[in-house]
């Protein structure tokens, strides 16, 4: 098993890692839903949101140790709105301000973070 689906399974749960997964390899985006972590995002076929899922939630670029719960976080240049999201599921009573300029990627976070009320974007 590859530590790309490994990574998947461990975020997102056995189901959810291995149709996320399969999705991917397949370039079948649009909408995922996780379980696991109850939300819901959108990924363009546009060769680029599935580049930044995977640094996100599969390779983890993200994930830093610090020795502190944070307040508020700037995610500046935060694309489609996956890394605000990354952030909100690990600092849950934390206040997430997403900043992107692009209109179509502002639209697309917009989108995937309506659900999520500790994220403004």
């Amino acid at each position: 098993m590859s530590s790309r689906i490994k990574n998947l399974i461990k975020e997102f749960g056995f189901a959810d890692g291995n149709l996320f997964y399969f999705r991917l390899k397949t370039h079948k985006l649009g909408w995922f839903k996780s379980a696991k972590k109850k939300m819901k995002f959108f990924l363009r076929n546009n060769g680029t949101d599935a580049g930044i899922f995977g640094q996100v939630f599969i390779d983890t670029q993200y994930e830093i140790p610090i020795s502190f719960k944070p307040k508020t976080i700037i995610d500046a240049g935060a694309n489609i709105g996956l890394a605000a999201l990354y952030f909100a599921d690990k600092f849950p009573i934390s206040k997430i301000v997403a900043l992107e300029p692009d209109k179509d990627n502002f639209d697309v976070a917009i989108k995937n973070t309506e659900n999520n009320p500790n994220i403004t974007v």
